[in-house]
């Protein structure tokens, strides 16, 4: 899987990011950037140790797609002009407001470096992984260990520190009768949200469709409870016998504004 920021700044440099179906940060491998259609506007570069690659993005606004070599998957981000990420300091646009502890998330702004190691996040006091970055947006992942619940964040970067900004950090535990299903079985995996009592709009995503279906179909949406349990319940019907693996993922809320200025 290719991580690239949503918005990317003409000329500017940025990184991106790969990640295997664990997760996991992806040295070697070789990715093609091409801005449009056009064919003269087409970088090749490759993860380093970190599983990241910073490459400097095309000089003409457009969509930039980006993809591995060999593989027909691509994402896209916007490429702005340079006029238009141009800040006096670090400011916080927006991020979101409720962050899956084990999911990466995004934050926009201005002031940021395109070298994802030259920014410093901090969630909870704990240094969180920026996976990629640009002048206007950050990937992070929260750093592990942390708890559930609320805390705030902080950005540094060229030198200046962000105030702190409030969010909430989410686990979801997970409950079924067995991991296994036989053909046509029906089964309720059960997801509480642990952290926060409000209701929360989640995705599962059937990762083993060879063995299972979602009811709903696959990704399946609910919204959670809230209150103290705050569960949604999924229904998965077994293809064949063997084991079936379900991801869940937080759906983004609508992007907040953040209360307070960066300070120098």
């Amino acid at each position: 899987m290719v991580v690239l920021p949503r918005r990317l700044v003409a000329g500017a440099p940025a990184t991106a990011a790969v990640l295997d179906a664990q997760g996991r940060l992806t040295p070697g491998v070789t990715l093609q950037f091409t801005l449009g259609l056009r064919s003269d506007a087409t970088i090749r570069i490759t993860t380093d140790q970190t599983g990241r690659a910073v490459f400097t993005v095309p000089a003409t606004p457009g969509v930039l797609f980006a993809k591995i070599v060999g593989r027909p998957d691509k994402v896209s981000s916007a490429v702005i002009p340079a006029s238009e990420a141009a800040a006096a300091g670090l400011q916080i646009t927006s991020y979101p407001r409720f962050v899956s502890i084990t999911d990466r998330f995004e934050i926009s702004g201005e002031g940021f470096r395109g070298q994802a190691d030259a920014n410093q996040v901090t969630i909870g006091g704990a240094l969180s992984l920026v996976l990629a970055a640009s002048p206007v947006s950050l990937v992070l992942f929260a750093a592990p260990g942390l708890p559930p619940g609320p805390t705030e964040f902080q950005v540094e970067s060229s030198g200046q520190k962000s105030s702190g900004y409030p969010i909430t950090l989410v686990h979801f535990e997970f409950s079924a009768p067995t991991a296994k299903l036989g053909p046509g079985q029906h089964q309720i995996l059960t997801v509480r949200a642990r952290g926060t009592q409000e209701r929360l709009n989640i995705e599962a995503r059937d990762l083993s469709p060879e063995v299972a279906d979602l009811a709903g179909g696959n990704p399946a949406r609910l919204m959670t409870s809230g209150g103290k349990e705050n569960a949604a319940q999924f229904e998965v019907v077994g293809r064949r016998a063997g084991d079936f693996l379900i991801s869940i993922r937080l759906v983004p809320r609508p992007l907040e504004a953040p209360p307070a200025p960066a300070r120098p």
